[in-house]
């Protein structure tokens, strides 16, 4: 999956747990909740592995935090 892609993937699942995390519409399931927060802990994964390959090539080329 390119970086696009990942971000685009999380964009997409935040906007489907914000309702649900807001208490907009019928409370969630607990299954709903389930599999909400897995996708989020994935998303998150990939979003954070995406900020430290930056990070981590702005400290090559000397432009680090």
């Amino acid at each position: 999956m390119t970086e696009r892609q990942k971000l685009e993937t999380a964009a997409v699942i935040l906007g489907l747990a914000r309702p649900m995390l807001d208490g907009v519409g019928a409370p969630p399931t607990a299954d709903q909740l389930h599999w909400i927060a897995g996708r989020l802990a994935e998303s998150l994964t990939e979003v954070l592995a995406l900020a430290a390959g930056r990070t981590m090539a702005g400290a090559v080329l000397g432009h680090g935090t």
